[in-house]
């Protein structure tokens, strides 16, 4: 049940931070977009007045270019802390839950009577006919005298 525990704390933390990084990430844009707003506003109100482009306007404009890179690489550099520790929840998993197959089934299924290994080769077949495997399916049909 510790296992279960320690899991858990590691998924809530990739979803507290998932949380944030959303909410980080909409309060960001919607401050680009009121500040690219008021940019073209100005930029509009430029172009009515018939007047060039002044010196102001296009340093704000450059500013605006590198506020907006800058937004998007913080969000990438937010992103990729994101995936890091989805990756920490995985080896969570993997520390605490034992992967080997053997305790899962007993021995005793595989020297089973000829019945019982017919049943669980047939549940093999149609698996494999489901997922599309046709050639090992057709293959594991022949060397198993299987009738499907």
């Amino acid at each position: 049940m510790e296992q279960c525990a320690c899991v858990e704390r590691e998924l809530d933390k990739v979803l507290q931070k998932f949380l944030t990084y959303g909410q980080h990430c909409e309060r960001s844009l919607e401050e680009l977009l009121h500040y690219v707003g008021q940019l073209r506003a100005e930029l509009a109100s430029a172009a009515l007045q018939g007047t060039p482009l002044s010196a102001t306007l296009s340093l704000v404009m450059s500013q605006c270019c590198r506020k907006i890179k800058d937004t998007v690489q913080k969000l990438a550099s937010d992103h990729k802390d994101i995936h890091s520790s989805v990756s920490r929840v995985g080896k969570a998993i993997d520390r605490n839950f034992d992967s080997e197959i053997c305790g899962v089934v007993s021995d005793a299924v595989w020297d089973a009577r000829e019945q019982q290994q017919q049943i669980l080769q047939m549940a093999i077949v149609e698996h494999l006919y489901q997922q599309g495997m046709l050639s090992v399916a057709e293959e594991l049909c022949q060397e198993s005298t299987l009738n499907v």
